[in-house]
C-alpha cells in the first residue's frame, strides 16, 4: 500500500500536479469500491477506500485536510449519502464530494436539500467516466 502511494505521488508529479490528490472512496459494495480505487491509483491518485459512510466521516474527522475529494455512494446500509455528505461538510465545509448512484441525476438531486454535492456520477461507469468526473471536480479537466 505504501509503495502504491509513492508510485501514485511520483506519477502525479510527473504530470505536473504539485501534489497527488487523495480521494476517499465510499461504497458498501466491495467489488465497486476496489475497482474505483484501482482506477484512481492507476492514474496517479492516492486513495483510501472504505465500506461505510460512518468510516468516511471518521476518516475525515481524523484528518480534515487529507482528502481533496470524496466519492460517495448514495445508497448504503448504514445511512444514505445525504446524511454522510452533511456530516463531512460539517467538518470540512469546502470538501468536494462526488455522489455516485445507479439512479439518475434528477432523482438524486432532489434528495439533497441543504448540502449539495459538487458532482454526480451514474453507475455503472468505466475508467474514462470515473476520470472525467474526478478531474472535472478537481479542476484538472
Amino acid at each position: 500500500q505504501v509503495q502504491r502511494a509513492a508510485v501514485a505521488a511520483h506519477d502525479a508529479l510527473d504530470r505536473g500536479q504539485a501534489e497527488p490528490a487523495e480521494v476517499l472512496v465510499v461504497d458498501d459494495e466491495d467489488v465497486v469500491r476496489l475497482a474505483l480505487a484501482r482506477i484512481l491509483e492507476r492514474y496517479g491518485y492516492a486513495c483510501l477506500a472504505v465500506g461505510s459512510g460512518a468510516e468516511a466521516v471518521a476518516a475525515v474527522a481524523a484528518a480534515p485536510t487529507r482528502f481533496r475529494l470524496i466519492m460517495l455512494d448514495l445508497t448504503m446500509p448504514d445511512q444514505g449519502g445525504e446524511h454522510h455528505l452533511a456530516a463531512v461538510r460539517a467538518i470540512v465545509p469546502d470538501l468536494r464530494v462526488l455522489v455516485m448512484s445507479g439512479y439518475t441525476e434528477d432523482e438524486v438531486d432532489s434528495r439533497f436539500v441543504d448540502a449539495k454535492p459538487d458532482g454526480f456520477m451514474q453507475k455503472p461507469v468505466g475508467a474514462p467516466g470515473v476520470l472525467r468526473a474526478v478531474r472535472a471536480i478537481l479542476g484538472q479537466a
